[in-house]
């Protein structure tokens, strides 16, 4: 007997519309009235699923960064050599910009939206990106007496190598995932030799 395929909940399509239409014309531009079109309700009917369209786009940001860091830090404790943990933390990273790539790119446009305590929550779950990634970085025996104020500007540099990694070549094509996370590993591999060395250089 085959199973009976769950419909998405209102919620659920509710934030599905809203990432669609924050995506494509901005926040800003995205009024109640707009969502409720597309989820073919009345407008005031949204105010029993959400309490305003701001704390819709908190929650598909929370979501997605909450989604990154626990999902590097379980992939990370399940592998025994630091080498295997740096390609995992960046195949994670890889895996979640691909099927998330709207939500964190709501992130680096619209959190000036978010209201102080929800930016606060934010900022809370990317430092525990950094802290996450700061204790992969301490597993390397040749970083683990980095002085703090270096481990810190180098997770952070991974961090912006990881964002800067190309999903798509110049002709706008996909390139493989697995050919990603083998160039990102190699990157920040060098990334962390290098600051291990200019460690050593300044003792």
């Amino acid at each position: 007997m085959g199973t009976i395929e769950q419909l998405p909940s209102m919620q659920e399509r509710l934030r599905r519309v809203a990432l669609d239409l924050f995506s494509a014309n901005g926040f800003q531009s995205t009024s109640m009235r707009d969502l409720a079109s597309q989820l073919g309700i009345h407008a005031g009917s949204l105010y029993s699923h959400i309490r305003s369209k701001q704390d819709l786009l908190f929650e598909i940001i929370e979501e997605a960064l909450d989604d990154l860091v626990t999902e590097s830090s379980y992939q990370i404790s399940q592998q025994k050599t630091f080498d295997a943990q740096l390609s995992k933390f960046v195949e994670t990273y890889i895996s979640i910009r691909m099927t998330e790539w709207q939500s964190l790119a709501l992130l680096e446009r619209e959190a000036p939206n978010l209201s102080e305590p929800q930016r606060q929550r934010i900022e809370e779950l990317q430092a525990g990106y950094i802290r996450c990634l700061r204790q992969l970085i301490l597993r390397n025996s040749q970083c683990r007496n980095l002085p703090p104020s270096l481990l810190e500007t180098l997770a952070k540099c991974i961090v912006g190598i990881l964002h800067a990694l190309p999903l798509k070549d110049d002709r706008s094509n996909s390139i493989n995932a697995q050919q990603a996370v083998k160039h990102g590993v190699c990157i920040i591999h060098g990334a962390i030799l290098a600051a291990a060395k200019s460690s050593s250089l300044n003792n």
